[in-house]
C-alpha cells in the first residue's frame, strides 16, 4: 500500500480529533476555500480511510490502557478513605469506578447499599469513640476520688469530723 503524503498524513491526524472534514483539510494545509471539497475527497480515498480507521484503533487501545490505569488508581483511593473514615470520597471513588467500567448511571440500590454500609461503619466508629470517651471520664473520677480519700492516718480523724459536722 503506497504511503500518504505528509499533507494526508496531517489530514487523518486532524479528523481523528475534531471528527470534521472541513476542518481537518484546512488544519493539514489545504486552501480554506476549497477545505469542503478536499475534505470529502479524502475522506473517499480508501489509503486516507485505513489510517485514520488506524489511528482509531491506536486511540483505543491507549484508552483502554489508561482506563484500567484510572481504574487502579481509583481503587487506591477507596480504600485509602475507607481507611481514614472519608466515606463519602469512598463512594465517589466507587462511581467514577463503575462510569468507567459501565455505561448508564450508578445503580440507585447499589448507592442505598454503600450508604448503609457507611452509616455503619461510622455508628460502630462513634461507639469506640464513646466507650473510649466513658473509659477517659470513669478514669478521670477514679482518679479524683483517690486524690479525695483520706490516707489511712487521716481516716480516723477524718470520720470524727464528719460525725461531728452530722450532730451540728
Amino acid at each position: 500500500m503506497p504511503h500518504l503524503t505528509p499533507r494526508q498524513e496531517r489530514f487523518c491526524q486532524s479528523f481523528v480529533h475534531c471528527l470534521n472534514a472541513a476542518r481537518a483539510a484546512r488544519d493539514a494545509g489545504y486552501a480554506p476555500r476549497t477545505a469542503n471539497q478536499q475534505g470529502y475527497r479524502l475522506l473517499k480515498d480508501p489509503r486516507v480511510a485505513r489510517r485514520i480507521q488506524d489511528i482509531q484503533w491506536t486511540l483505543a487501545e491507549q484508552h483502554g490502557r489508561d482506563t484500567d490505569t484510572l481504574i487502579g488508581k481509583l481503587e487506591m483511593v477507596y480504600r485509602r478513605a475507607m481507611e481514614d473514615g472519608r466515606y463519602h470520597a469512598a463512594a465517589r471513588a466507587v462511581d467514577l469506578q463503575h462510569q468507567f467500567t459501565n455505561p448508564g448511571p450508578f445503580p440507585f440500590h447499589l448507592w442505598r447499599d454503600l450508604t448503609h454500609a457507611a452509616a455503619k461503619v461510622l455508628a460502630a466508629d462513634q461507639d469506640k469513640v464513646d466507650a473510649a470517651k466513658w473509659r477517659e471520664t470513669r478514669a478521670a473520677a477514679v482518679a479524683a476520688e483517690a486524690r479525695q480519700a483520706p490516707t489511712e492516718a487521716e481516716a480516723p480523724a477524718a470520720s470524727i469530723d464528719r460525725l461531728r459536722a452530722v450532730g451540728s
